[in-house]
């Protein structure tokens, strides 16, 4: 609201106007969503927002847990201005999006993209839904999310994030495929322990922030493709594959560290640098494993940086 005043300086009157925009925190309350809006997280959506079905937060768990055992569910967190926390829900739990945020600015959106046979497409959307005039401390500190996920079935899931931190503990969900698209914030991904289902496709795209991902060995993922470009990123293969992986990596003006625990078998298939340098350890030889008398899972890379660094070791 503004107000208009003058303040009296000596002899000289000066108008001044206070535009003042209160900032409200309060727990999230998931409304039902007039409209989904366009921006979403994978280009089946963007291709037919029109089609999207707005969802309750109760409405959207149910269809989570009601296609358990069957075929993967796809699932798209979309995520702007904050700091967000994604975890497994807790056993026998919903769906449960929590925490505090400006709603004043601010609105959490869930829909559906119904996709005949093989089922729905869900939307967990947390955006701006206009600018304020001025507001007290960052976006980050006023909006703090929590997304918990149930585990009752296998999931293909797609977590876009601009403009905030995230970290995605991704421990104990059934994964098959993963796309993270990441820009101008913080990440951080853990696997802490072995993914319940083998992690098909891993897909990171990354721009202008920092990404750490740990526990890739955890992962058990069969291919990896990452491209960054302006930023930091670190990638920890900690763990035990059952099966071989390709992970092809490309940064471009920025510099990715990849850390191989000693032990673990791999190769670089290309190596290749374009104003810009790469090095990697010594490929690991063909040796079998004694007691699973075959040569274990072994990782290949392909590296490819360009005005970046990218280091293997």
């Amino acid at each position: 609201m503004g107000t208009g005043q003058k303040i009296l300086i000596g002899c000289v009157a000066i108008p001044l106007v206070l535009v003042v925009t209160v900032v409200s925190c309060g727990v999230v309350v998931v409304r039902r969503a007039s409209s989904p809006g366009p921006a979403v997280a994978n280009e089946v959506l963007d291709r037919k927002a029109s089609e999207l079905a707005p969802l309750t937060q109760d409405e959207l768990s149910s269809r989570l847990i009601s296609g358990a055992g069957t075929q993967p569910q796809r699932l798209t967190l979309d995520l702007e201005e904050g700091s967000f926390r994604i975890v497994r829900a807790a056993l026998g739990e919903p769906l449960a999006v929590a925490g505090t945020y400006d709603d004043s600015v601010f609105a959490v959106e869930m829909a559906e993209l119904p996709e005949g046979e093989a089922g729905s497409h869900l939307l967990v959307r947390f955006h701006r839904t206009k600018h304020a005039a001025f507001s007290f401390g960052s976006v980050e500190s006023l909006n703090m999310l929590q997304v918990s996920i149930p585990a009752q079935q296998p999931l293909e899931m797609s977590v876009r994030m601009r403009k905030g931190e995230a970290d995605l503990d991704l421990t104990g969900l059934p994964l098959v495929s993963l796309t993270i698209d990441a820009a101008m914030g913080e990440t951080r991904v853990s696997f802490r322990e072995p993914n319940p289902e083998t992690l098909q496709r891993l897909v990171i795209r990354g721009s202008m922030g920092n990404f750490e991902l740990d526990g890739l060995g955890h992962a058990d993922v069969r291919e990896i493709d990452f491209s960054g470009a302006m930023g930091n990123y670190t990638f920890d293969f900690s763990g035990t594959p059952r099966g071989d992986t390709a992970s092809r990596m490309k940064v471009k003006m920025g510099n990715a560290e990849i850390r191989l625990p000693r032990g673990v078998r791999h190769t670089v298939s290309r190596r290749s640098a374009r104003f810009g340098n790469v090095e990697a350890r010594q490929a690991t030889s063909d040796e079998v494993d004694p007691e699973l008398g075959t040569a274990p899972p072994t990782i290949d890379f392909d590296l490819q940086a360009s005005f970046g660094n990218m280091e293997l070791y």
